[in-house]
């Protein structure tokens, strides 16, 4: 599966960082094959640090590429919709989502807060563009109801938390030797950490009272201040105004540290006074005894959740100083709270998962003009075929084109026999694009020919028995030739007769194949197949068309460029002109999907 991830990546913001990385590792344990790409504003760094593919967050043409090629998009995790810091945050966010949905992803928007938002414009644009989601997760209450009240109500809209409440540090590490570089000790005096942000609207001596209050902490409770920068270039310039300000020694983290590291050293700490959003969330699931000074509603209902003191932008110093003697006071027990307190949250926020899997992740299975098509990999295809043939039970695998899921409008027998197909998977570009177009995208075209050497390759290094059926007389033997290394064990050719066909079928069982190819041309080999994989009780029997013919060398596959563009059809049709009247079957295939999708649009 490919995933297209956007969200305010690449800013060294250390808790979108955080979400990110929470997010991929998610994703991940989801699915170990999926492909991830992130919109970020630093792509070489996010594709160093995280592991996955990146391309610029303006950078449409790549993004029109890459959406256009994928099967899901997520915008994840933060505040990303809100128009209190400026208009335009809310259009490009909306913009990319819903480009995303018109090239027919399945699009989530996971586990964000949602507001302020309240530009007419930015309302609406938000409730059109969100309506049309797969499925919604939001982190807290707040966001739940002002989603409601503008009037978001088609997509599953599900209360979850923070993506960075499952973000974990790593095993030990040099910290004590990065600490020291810093002029910082966590050994010896009690550790008070500090997270602090440029105020959204100004607020008359703050800085001096934060000051004051950082003071009292370092004298009071003999404690050592450190300034932790949550984003190094806004964060740390209101923290130097506050360290010009405080009269004792403190200490400002000047380093650029991945998540990992900041959230090792705040585990480190014995209290923490947080203001900025995600490192209350760093502080709570590290256990470690917090408040936070709130400048947005967010942060308010964050501290409300974990149940910890809160100050707003006018506390004063006395106010400051009695809930931190508490705090510091009831040590051992607020320790014991957070561990209470963000275990359910946790929970909350692997919902996000469990919703993209349920209402937004491509589904493993669709229907496609009544004809079952099994949304997989051709890794997983394959990993199948190994399972039927190791259950030893009889498998039937079909491969329906657009071919044959038109001709299967009419012929029912042949709609019967391919949707009781043990798998079915889409051989042809058209059938992909039909998916997207009609909103449950396939993962992958897997054509019957690269499944049917992928399945040799893994019949060769496993011994398993082979036999091919079909095409012209010595075509199946040709093939088997060509092949050294793979077991095959009997072969014939696709032209016999009915009064041949007992000759044909003990020949197959005779030789005791693990899988069977039947290339006889549609739709007689489904039709043949169907009726008799049972009865010759061969554990895989899969039907391939002409496949045979490119073993043999008889024939030969379009060049690889234009097997990625999608348009083998007009290879196979320049090559042999007479194909002209099936391929007006792939003209009949383009009108029902035309005439399905405006159908879904209108109603």
């Amino acid at each position: 599966m490919k995933v297209i991830i956007s969200g305010y990546y690449g800013f060294g913001n250390t808790g979108d960082e955080a979400i990110l990385e929470s997010l991929i590792c998610g994703l991940k344990n989801g699915d170990p094959e999926i492909k991830i790409t992130v919109l970020s504003a630093d792509p070489a760094k996010t594709s160093a640090s995280r592991h996955v593919n990146a391309i610029g967050r303006h950078d449409i043409p790549k993004i029109f590429k890459a959406l256009k090629g994928a099967n899901a998009f997520i915008s994840g995790g933060g505040g990303l919709l809100q128009d209190s810091t400026g208009p335009f945050s809310v259009i490009y966010y909306l913009s990319i989502f819903f480009l995303a949905k018109i090239l027919g992803c399945r699009c989530a928007f996971l586990g964000q807060g949602f507001g302020p938002v309240k530009g007419a414009f930015n309302r609406f644009l938000s409730a059109f563009v969100l309506n049309t989601a797969d499925v919604i997760t939001v982190r807290d209450e707040t966001s739940l109801e002002e989603m409601m009240r503008l009037g978001i109500r088609k997509p599953p809209l599900l209360l979850a938390a923070d993506l960075a409440f499952l973000f974990e540090k790593p095993g030990r590490s040099e910290l004590e030797e990065l600490i020291k570089g810093e002029g910082f000790s966590l050994s010896g005096r009690k550790v008070a950490g500090v997270s602090i942000r440029r105020p959204v609207r100004a607020v008359k001596g703050f800085h001096e009272k934060l000051a004051a209050f950082l003071d009292a902490v370092s004298n009071q409770h003999d404690c050592q201040v450190l300034l932790v920068p949550f984003e190094a270039a806004g964060d740390g310039e209101e923290s130097l105004k506050v360290l010009k300000l405080m009269k004792t020694k403190a200490r400002l983290l000047t380093g650029l540290y991945p998540p990992e590291v900041l959230l090792r050293i705040i585990s480190r700490m014995d209290c923490f006074i947080g203001m900025r959003f995600h490192s209350i969330v760093f502080a709570a699931i590290s256990h470690v005894p917090l408040m936070g000074i709130s400048y947005d509603p967010k942060v308010s209902a964050l501290l409300k959740a974990l149940g910890s003191a809160e100050l707003d932008m006018n506390f004063s110093t006395e106010e400051a100083c009695s809930k931190l003697d508490q705090l510091i006071k009831n040590g051992p027990e607020e320790i014991k709270r957070l561990e209470a307190m963000t275990a359910p949250l946790k929970e909350k926020a692997r919902l996000n998962f469990s919703a993209f899997t349920e209402y937004a992740n491509p589904l493993k299975e669709i229907s496609l003009f009544g004809i079952k098509i099994n949304n997989l990999t051709i890794n997983s295809a394959v990993s199948m075929v190994d399972s039927f043939v190791k259950d030893g039970k009889p498998h039937f695998i079909a491969t329906p084109n657009p071919e044959i899921i038109t001709a299967a409008q009419k012929n029912l027998e042949l709609r019967h026999i391919i949707n009781s197909a043990d798998l079915c998977l889409p051989d042809g570009i058209g059938v992909l694009a039909a998916s997207k177009l009609l909103g449950m995208p396939l993962i992958e075209r897997v054509t019957g020919i690269d499944l049917m050497l992928a399945i040799l390759k893994d019949a060769k290094e496993k011994g398993y028995r082979v036999f091919f059926l079909g095409s012209a007389r010595g075509v199946a033997q040709e093939a088997s030739d060509r092949l050294p290394g793979v077991n095959v064990v009997g072969a014939h050719h696709g032209y016999f007769e009915e009064h041949e066909e007992k000759e044909v079928l003990d020949k197959i069982k005779h030789s005791r194949p693990d899988i069977l190819f039947v290339g006889l041309g549609a739709p007689r080999q489904e039709l043949w197949a169907g009726k008799h994989y049972k009865e010759l009780g061969v554990p895989v029997t899969m039907v391939i068309g002409g496949s045979l013919d490119v073993l043999s060398g008889r024939a030969k596959r379009a060049p690889d460029l234009v097997q990625k563009l999608g348009v083998e059809w007009l290879y196979r049709l320049a090559k042999e002109p007479k194909r002209i009247k099936r391929q007006m079957k792939l003209m009949e295939f383009a009108l029902m999907v035309a005439k399905r999708k405006l159908f879904n649009t209108l109603t």
